[in-house]
């Protein structure tokens, strides 16, 4: 789900992309109020950022079995 791959270079864009792609897919799954959290941890001397992901999914909501009522006339 996360786009950018080891080595490529980091693009703000690629990465909100990802986050959104994330998010699409908890909805999916019926976790409505999934909170993405991002931490950076930068290696300027090698060049480097390492993505740090903390995913809260939340409550996951399902749909109950209806239920059917007739009602007399």
């Amino acid at each position: 789900l996360y786009q950018i791959e080891v080595g490529s270079p980091f693009l703000p864009q690629m990465h909100e992309q990802s986050i959104e792609k994330i998010k699409q897919v908890a909805c999916q799954e019926g976790f409505f109020q999934a909170q993405i959290d991002t931490h950076f941890v930068y290696d300027f001397q090698n060049k480097e950022i390492v993505v740090h992901l903390s995913i809260d999914w939340g409550r996951r909501f399902c749909i109950a079995l209806p239920s059917l009522s007739f009602m007399p006339e």
